[in-house]
C-alpha cells in the first residue's frame, strides 16, 4: 500500500509521521529523530505532506520538495483564536468610546449645546467648545470636559493601532487579501470574516453563510401561502454589523455609479438596500472562499 497524504508533527528533535492511503486508511504511525528525518522521506513515492506553519516549517518544505514531494503548510490552530480575541478586544474599546461620545454629548446638552450624532461632529466641535470664552459652561464643567476630551483622543489612537494590526493580518492571509476586494469589505470585516467562517466547505451554499449570519428574511409560511419578514439577526450580531455598515459605506459613495444599487435605493428604500447588499456580499464570499476563485468587481 502507497502513502498519498503524510502529516508530520514537527519538533525540535522528534518528529511524529502519520501516513494514510488513497482511501484514507492509516498504513502508517511512525516517530523518527531529526537525522532520520530526510532519509525516510526521500526513501517515500511522492506523496502531499501536511505540516503545520510554524517555525522550520518552511524550510522542511523545501527539502521535501526536492524529492518530488508536494507539501501544504496549515495554519497554526490558534491563529483562528487569536484574531477573534483582537476581534473581540477592539469590540470592547470600540464599545467604550461609544458611551464616551454619548456621555460628553449628554452632559453638553446641559448646557444647552447640542451636538448632532456621530463621533465626528464631536471630534469637531468639542476643542471649539473648550476655546469658547462665551460657552456658559462653569468652571467645574470645564475641568470635566478637559479631563475627558485626551480620554477620548486616546481611545482613538487604541482604536487606529487595533485597525493597522488587523489589516497587518489580513495582508498576511490568502483568504482575506482575497475577499477584501469585495465592496463594501474591508480588512477589519475580511479578519472577523475567515476566523468565524473558518471552514467554508460546511456551508453548502452562499445562502447558508448568509442565513448563519442572519441576513436572510425569516419566514411566516403555511401551504401556498408564503410570507417573508424582517431579517432573522440569528448568529454573530458583530459579523452582521460590520457587513452592514460596510455596506451602507459603498451605498453612500458608489450608487450614483451602478444602476444596480441606484434602482436598489429606490425600489426598497436605503435601510432594505444596506442588508440587500450585505447578503449579496455574503454569499460572494462564500464562492471565493470555497471555489477558491479571484473577485471580478461589476461596478
Amino acid at each position: 500500500m502507497t502513502i498519498t497524504i503524510l502529516g508530520i508533527d514537527i519538533a525540535k528533535r522528534v518528529f511524529q509521521l502519520h501516513g494514510v492511503d488513497a482511501k484514507g486508511k492509516v498504513i502508517l504511525k511512525k516517530r523518527v529523530s531529526r537525522n532520520q528525518l530526510l532519509n525516510f522521506i526521500a526513501n517515500l513515492p511522492p506523496c502531499l505532506i501536511g505540516m503545520e506553519s510554524c517555525i522550520g516549517a518552511h524550510y522542511w518544505a523545501r527539502r521535501f520538495q526536492t524529492y518530488g514531494h508536494g507539501v501544504k503548510l496549515i495554519p497554526p490552530q490558534y491563529v483562528k483564536p487569536y484574531v477573534k480575541t483582537k476581534h473581540r478586544y477592539r469590540q470592547r474599546v470600540g464599545q467604550q468610546r461609544t458611551a464616551l461620545v454619548n456621555q460628553i454629548r449628554g452632559l453638553l446638552s446641559e448646557y444647552g449645546i447640542v451636538i448632532p450624532q456621530g463621533i465626528t461632529y464631536l471630534r469637531k466641535r468639542l476643542p471649539e467648545i473648550l476655546e469658547n470664552q462665551d460657552n456658559q459652561l462653569t468652571t467645574l464643567a470645564l475641568e470635566i470636559f478637559y479631563d475627558l476630551h485626551p480620554e477620548l483622543s486616546a481611545i482613538d489612537e487604541r482604536v487606529k493601532l487595533l485597525d493597522k494590526r488587523l489589516s497587518k493580518l489580513c495582508e498576511q492571509t490568502e483568504a482575506c487579501r482575497k475577499i477584501k476586494q469585495v465592496e463594501g469589505i474591508s480588512p477589519l470585516t475580511a479578519t472577523a470574516l475567515v476566523a468565524a467562517i473558518g471552514d467554508v466547505s460546511n456551508f453548502k451554499n452562499g445562502r447558508y453563510l448568509a442565513a448563519w449570519l442572519g441576513l436572510v428574511p425569516r419566514q411566516y409560511s403555511s401551504g401556498n401561502r408564503q410570507v417573508l419578514l424582517g431579517i432573522s439577526k440569528r448568529g454573530d450580531r458583530y459579523l452582521r454589523t460590520l457587513l452592514i455598515h460596510g455596506a451602507r459605506a459603498f451605498i453612500s459613495l458608489a450608487k450614483r455609479k451602478s444602476a444596480w444599487l441606484e434602482n436598489l435605493v429606490q425600489r426598497c428604500g436605503k435601510q432594505k438596500a444596506y442588508v440587500a447588499l450585505a447578503n449579496k456580499n455574503a454569499r460572494i464570499v462564500w464562492a471565493l472562499l470555497a471555489r477558491q476563485t479571484t473577485y471580478q468587481s461589476a461596478h
